[in-house]
């Protein structure tokens, strides 16, 4: 569970979530992000991190190897440009 934060990034992560009910009741209910969301995320913390988390790498290689095709471009890129990582996507292979 992360709690959200205040930035413009923040709120268009937020703003792209899913909402997903865990049962019948209500307010049993999660958001879950998109792949680019949890992309960028992941560049974020291994950015901050001083780039050397094998983990954070892997991890954002294999979202990527599922997805494929299906992500969105456009908003991975204009995303990594406002948040200065477009140097980490480039080494990605989309």
């Amino acid at each position: 569970m992360f709690v959200k934060g205040t930035s413009p990034f923040d709120e268009s992560e937020f703003e792209r979530s899913i909402r997903v009910n865990l049962g019948d009741s209500a307010g049993t209910e999660i958001f879950l992000k998109s792949a680019e969301e949890t992309i960028l995320r992941k560049l974020l913390w291994f950015r901050r991190g001083g780039e050397a988390s094998d983990r954070r790498w892997q991890d954002v290689r294999g979202i990527v190897g599922v997805q494929g095709e299906r992500h969105d471009a456009a908003y991975l890129h204009g995303w990594v440009e406002r948040l200065g990582i477009r140097d980490l996507l480039d080494k990605v292979p989309l």
